[in-house]
């Protein structure tokens, strides 16, 4: 342990090096080219941590140092971005993965015990990406009635400028819902852009005569 602090000590700069490039290293496991490459950064790195110790004053070490990092910091920028995207277009899918949240406080606190049918579907927005959710519920008809009363309080008139069809995914209507559905809008708005490029929307839609409730959420 003495011996890591004193290693710690000298060189700290490569030290940093070697722990976060053992951290993408893991990270990236996942792709063969930058988990190799974080790999042969950390054992440059380690050995970096070695020579400066033994020659802490070598002004070519030093530079060697700081030239090697630039490639670095661009592979961190690159790594990134990558794991941004593989999450981004890695939705979760799994009805156990539901979560209540306060932005989505018109869903359900928790899904109901008894259904006939449920489907969960989210996304997580990253650059340009859309962040959505998804809930679809096939409930008896008493819980449907209840929903029905409760959104028509709440639901408020579109702005003429926002979308109306939206894709349910993991839903059985992921082409969007029939005629008989009927959309409750909590909250719609886009930018200026003439086409809905950016927006946001919180919407339900219900259909009485096959008990079907979809929790929208839209974020992009």
């Amino acid at each position: 342990m003495k011996t890591i602090i004193v290693f710690y000590k000298k060189a700290k700069y490569p030290f940093y090096l070697m722990i976060i490039s053992l951290i993408l290293a893991i990270l990236n496991c996942g792709n063969k080219a930058f988990f190799l490459i974080f790999m042969f950064y950390s054992l440059l790195s380690m050995l970096l941590v070695f020579l400066k110790n033994k020659y802490e004053n070598s002004k070519f070490l030093n530079i060697f140092i700081v030239i090697s990092s630039f490639p670095f910091l661009i592979l961190i920028f690159l790594a990134l971005m990558f794991i941004g995207v593989i999450i981004s277009l890695t939705p979760d899918k799994k009805l156990s993965k539901y979560k209540y949240s306060d932005y989505i406080n018109y869903f359900p606190k928790e899904i109901p015990k008894e259904y006939e049918a449920a489907s969960y579907y989210r996304t997580y927005g990253f650059l340009q990406g859309g962040d959505f959710i998804v809930l679809y519920l096939q409930l008896d008809s008493n819980s449907i009635s209840d929903y029905k009363s409760k959104f028509e309080k709440i639901n408020v008139e579109r702005p003429e400028n926002t979308e109306t069809n939206f894709t349910y995914f993991n839903s059985p209507y992921e082409k969007g819902v029939t005629s008989d559905f009927k959309m409750y809008t909590i909250e719609a708005k886009c930018d200026k852009s003439g086409y809905c490029n950016h927006g946001l929307d919180k919407h339900v839609v219900i259909n009485e005569n096959t008990n079907e409730i979809i929790f929208f959420y839209g974020n992009w």
